[in-house]
């Protein structure tokens, strides 16, 4: 009993009303060494990666028609619907249903 009325008055969280990070008491996050660590990692990748594309594999006539060269030689899209195509059942008409119907008649 005594342990029930412990825990009725425990409060796991705590809230806050309103904004966290705006207003006279503001709740700001606690910045570590391994955040900063973390966000210099992530410039340095950004930083290589505008380096990587600034400097292009191909040359400006090179890719003028690069991608429509490329998708006439793969036809990946072609080979993809066609595979498709061949998954379908065939096309069922209402004629094909209604002669199917016409001859479980039978007159008494």
């Amino acid at each position: 009993m005594f342990f029930t009325r412990v825990l009725f008055f425990y409060k796991k969280h705590r809230g806050t009303p309103g904004l966290l990070r705006a207003g006279k008491h503001r709740a700001l996050p606690f910045i570590s060494v391994s955040l900063k660590k973390h966000a210099l990692r992530w410039l340095m990748l950004e930083q290589q990666n505008v380096e990587i594309l600034s400097k292009p594999y191909l040359s400006e006539e090179e890719e003028f028609n690069s991608a429509k060269a490329r998708k006439q030689q793969d036809n990946f899209v072609e080979k993809k619907l066609l595979e498709r195509q061949a998954n379908m059942m065939p096309h069922r008409t209402a004629k094909d249903i209604f002669t199917n119907l016409y001859k479980q008649r039978s007159w008494e």
